[in-house]
């Protein structure tokens, strides 16, 4: 083998030198802009920010942050084409950025907030290597508890995870894609807080569905309040099975990562 061998990758059998090799994989490795996304939204920047820009010291002060770390973090996002930079040491929200509002219909910021159940799901993912060798979740290892355990004793993201998991775009495209007609009556196991049954119920009149999930997730469904507010489905009912929501509870099915 040559030195030029050595120092050499190829793809597809063409021959790629360390620049080339370093530009086709760092797409591929970059974690920085997935975080500095996260932290933009965790600090609820898209929603600070004036509709035709913010100061960074400014906008510093209402999120909370360093002006010289913020502006940091903004730069490479706006290099990255999330937020503009109209005037030195200016901020604004462009298309991308509108996306992370809160009041966004998609809700995608549920998915990146840090200190809600997605953005933790993602730091989940650290502990991968640790999964894969053992075949073991990884969230205990990273968090120290088992998920449904952590869940239980920090209320504030467990209902993050109820609200993560009801804020699904599908749920409508579902309820419209399927012919429901067909059935009278629908059980949703693990349906949490009832999203998708309360869809389901509002949108088809002859439907009666079965929630079923842990009790504490049950008794905050929104299912029979909105069935009854719904009007067109008033007849339609959802039963919460409490006891078999507790057998559940010796399942040990997890999220992959948790």
């Amino acid at each position: 083998m040559t030195s030029n061998d050595e120092t050499t990758a190829t793809t597809g059998g063409a021959a790629l030198d360390g620049p080339t090799a370093w530009r086709a994989l760092t797409p591929l490795m970059d974690l920085v802009t997935p975080m500095a996304l996260r932290v933009a939204v965790t600090l609820r920047l898209p929603d600070l920010m004036d509709e035709d820009g913010s100061d960074i010291d400014d906008l510093a002060a209402r999120a909370g942050a360093d002006p010289d770390a913020l502006g940091r973090l903004l730069r490479h996002l706006v290099s990255r084409d999330v937020f503009v930079e109209p005037r030195p040491g200016t901020f604004a929200v462009n298309g991308t950025a509108a996306l992370l509002r809160r009041d966004h219909p998609s809700a995608v910021w549920r998915w990146l907030d840090l200190d809600g159940f997605g953005g933790r799901m993602d730091l989940a993912f650290t502990g991968l290597a640790d999964t894969v060798r053992t075949g073991q979740p990884a969230w205990p290892a990273v968090f120290g508890a088992p998920f449904w355990h952590y869940l239980d004793a920090n209320p504030e993201l467990s209902a993050s995870f109820d609200a993560t998991m009801a804020a699904n775009a599908a749920y409508r495209e579902l309820s419209e894609g399927y012919d429901w007609s067909a059935l009278t009556r629908m059980a949703d196991v693990g349906g949490g807080t009832g999203a998708l049954l309360a869809e389901l119920l509002l949108r088809h009149d002859g439907l009666r569905g079965v929630l079923i999930d842990l009790p504490d997730t049950a008794s905050r469904a929104a299912v029979p309040g909105r069935a009854r507010a719904g009007g067109p489905v008033r007849d339609g009912r959802a039963e919460l099975l409490r006891r078999t929501a507790r057998r559940l509870r010796r399942v040990r099915a997890q999220p992959c990562a948790a």
